[in-house]
């Protein structure tokens, strides 16, 4: 299911565009050429006489918006809401003048009021005291996570899994056939959250029952080390993950050098010495051919780097994300007690 959404939304504009130009074409013409198109018959329907034995229909074109029926009246809502959408750094701008003008106005009939006397000292008030060493406390704990206030999971998780870091462009498909397209490979590991599955490429898109080999794109080896990010169980005999270094001409397969990382719960990043092949052309091999009813593999895309070091880095880093749920529980505690240190201040 992921996959297919995954796909959809990739290219759910390009289709839209398809169907828009289709439909008005019919719609100020009664040109049928582009509903007859393969390429639109593919994201609209097979059967275009279905849609135009619709849009004849004078009951139904009234349905339109304005955009693609420009015989339809365009409301005041829809260019409204379009227009803010267009022009959001303007009403931001209002908005900002708007604080600035009211700071300026609080400012000038602030200084007309009568001085308060001067305010006794902090350090005996302890509702001040305790508010804010609280805030500061809980604000201080946030440096644990790595951006802690990001709320985008999905860009949380490209971060802890190397983020730009990473190999961009790789592609992974099957040795053999399967039955399966290769845009299954994506997010196939029964793990979670989805942010994090989505993020894997994996052995098995239809469950774990299925035994396959899984070869990534090549890519060049351009630092000592390689970080991988895995997940699977169990790593063991025939069922793991491996680096296959390729002949100059890519048309064999040198050798293999193994990578045997330890059986863990989640997702784990094992290092890979691969100083001596430095400069060369290399590929990720998934091997599945357990016939446990567990048994699976899945990688991300993996990091190059010039030391080992980066592997516990990131293991840190993933096995922290347990915990997301604290660095907001810190952050509302921390703006609580910040708003009660206030209160406390200003009833002094």
């Amino acid at each position: 299911t992921t996959g297919h959404a995954r796909y959809f939304h990739l290219h759910a504009q390009d289709n839209a565009h398809i169907r828009r130009i289709a439909l008005q074409a019919y719609l100020e013409k009664g040109d049928t050429t582009l509903l007859e198109q393969g390429a639109t018959r593919w994201v609209l329907t097979q059967n275009p006489e279905v849609v135009t034995s619709l849009l004849d229909r004078p009951a139904f074109r009234a349905l339109l918006p304005g955009s693609i029926e420009p015989a339809n009246p365009d409301y005041a809502v829809g260019r409204s809401v379009r227009w803010l959408l267009a022009h959001w750094a303007w009403g931001l701008g209002a908005g900002l003048l708007m604080i600035g003008a009211g700071l300026v106005v609080l400012h000038f009939r602030g200084s007309l009021r009568p001085t308060l006397p001067e305010l006794p000292p902090l350090k005996g008030h302890w509702p001040f005291m305790l508010c804010i060493t609280t805030s500061a406390a809980s604000f201080g704990c946030l440096c644990f996570w790595l951006s802690p206030v990001l709320l985008d999971r999905d860009t949380r998780w490209h971060q802890l899994l190397g983020g730009d870091d990473a190999i961009q462009g790789m592609t992974f498909d099957f040795a053999q056939p399967t039955g399966f397209p290769a845009e299954r490979i994506i997010g196939a590991a029964p793990l979670g959250p989805v942010e994090l599955r989505n993020r894997l490429r994996g052995t098995a898109p239809a469950g774990p029952a299925l035994t396959c080999t899984i070869y990534s794109s090549t890519f060049t080896v351009t630092k000592d080390w390689l970080i991988i990010p895995y997940a699977g169980y169990p790593i063991g005999v025939g069922n793991g993950l491996r680096v296959q270094l390729l002949t100059p001409d890519e048309s064999a397969v040198e050798r293999e050098i193994d990578c045997l990382p330890p059986n863990l719960e989640g997702v784990g990043c094992h290092a890979v010495d691969l100083k001596s092949v430095r400069g060369r052309r290399v590929r990720l091999v998934l091997y599945d051919g357990r016939v446990d009813t567990e048994a699976w593999v899945a990688v991300a895309p993996p990091i190059p780097a010039d030391s080992p070091e980066l592997a516990a880095t990131l293991a840190r880093r993933v096995q922290a994300e347990r915990y997301s749920a604290l660095p907001l529980s810190f952050a509302a505690i921390g703006l609580v007690a910040l708003g009660g240190a206030f209160v406390a201040f200003r009833r002094r």
